[in-house]
């Protein structure tokens, strides 16, 4: 349904719809790398799979800071910024 929400969608279906595509997205990659979610529980907030995965989020979807960080248990969406901004300094 992302491609189809036009003017005539109201935010909340705007939303839901980013959401599960963001949602799919995650499943996607977690299934890629063979991870259950626990995984995501049990590994460092600073992971390099963790992070590619965010910035990803962040660029192809509308998701906030605070979703992915509670999302991919990263920590609060502040340390998340901070993470992926030193990362790429650090490039």
């Amino acid at each position: 349904m992302r491609e189809q929400t036009g003017p005539n969608h109201g935010g909340e279906q705007r939303r839901e719809s980013e959401e599960a595509w963001a949602e799919q997205m995650v499943r996607g990659e977690l299934k890629r790398l063979q991870w259950i979610k626990e995984d995501l529980e049990q590994r460092r907030k600073g992971d390099l799979q963790k992070l590619i995965l965010a910035r990803q989020l962040r660029r192809e979807t509308t998701m906030t800071w605070k979703w992915i960080a509670q999302r991919l248990n990263m920590g609060t969406a502040g340390s998340l910024a901070n993470l992926l901004r030193n990362k790429k300094a650090k490039r």
